[in-house]
């Protein structure tokens, strides 16, 4: 199911997620210091790890797409140079508590004394990005991919929400780059083999088990194909020949 088919919004899925971090994002331990603001420019969630590294979230009810990172990150030039007491405010906002103190609840959270304890500067030296999503198309992985490549420390955090019995239940998966463990939205595809203008490219195709097209027009739209996604075979005349999973890797 959907977040929208059992009655939820962005805001619903903001205070799970702020209330349990510590329990949903399991690779690291997070403690919770500002949620967004009614017709702010504001990140959904901002966060601190032991270090005192600033993690900005941004959720979405639906499915993933590329242009949810360029939001991130734009967050990212608003609130990665914040100093310490810039983070104190926004901690003092979200607790709604004018006195509070940001370094002692940091320090009591995680448990950090001695030579265990952060100072002041140490705070919001880097920046980690990431976006939660109702799953991941092709190009949002590629765009993830492509700017830890170049060492932004961004990632996905993947949510599927179930209906069992008369209750509702979410379950969170954080995004890996590792193939297998990827989610992607998946559709089905008929593509004509082209069979009447060239009786050779019906058998190239069923010979290297590859989905292709040879003109221009066609060859455009056969990039709309993604990973997970169902492909038939149709040859003029006889109708489905055969089926396949796209790998989602492009060949020109």
């Amino acid at each position: 199911m959907t977040l929208a088919d059992i009655g939820w919004k962005e805001l619903d899925l903001q205070n799970l997620l702020s209330q349990s971090i510590f329990d949903l994002i399991s690779s690291t331990d997070l403690m919770t210091i500002f949620n967004e603001r009614p017709r702010q420019e504001e990140p959904d969630i901002l966060a601190l790890d032991r270090a005192g590294d600033l993690y900005i979230f941004e959720l979405k009810r639906w499915s993933g797409y590329s242009d949810n990172l360029l939001q991130v990150l734009r967050y990212g030039q608003l609130f990665g140079n914040s100093d310490y007491d810039e983070l104190n405010d926004l901690y003092r906002k979200y607790e709604k508590q004018p006195e509070a103190d940001l370094l002692s609840a940091h320090s009591s959270y995680f448990s950090l004394e001695g030579n265990d304890a952060i100072r002041k500067s140490d705070f919001n030296r880097k920046q980690h990005f990431l976006v939660v999503v109702n799953g991941l198309d092709q190009k949002t992985v590629e765009a993830i991919l492509y700017w830890k490549k170049n060492g932004l420390s961004i990632d996905a955090v993947i949510y599927w929400v179930f209906s069992i019995g008369n209750e509702y239940y979410i379950e969170f998966n954080m995004y890996s780059p590792t193939e297998n463990l990827l989610e992607y939205e998946s559709s089905h595809y008929v593509l004509n083999t082209n069979y009447s203008n060239n009786t050779k490219h019906t058998d190239d195709m069923l010979r290297d088990h590859k989905a292709a097209a040879y003109y221009p027009g066609w060859r455009e739209k056969i990039k709309k194909l993604q990973k997970g996604d169902t492909v038939f075979l149709y040859k003029s005349g006889t109708g489905i020949i055969a089926f396949g999973t796209a790998d989602g890797k492009l060949q020109k």
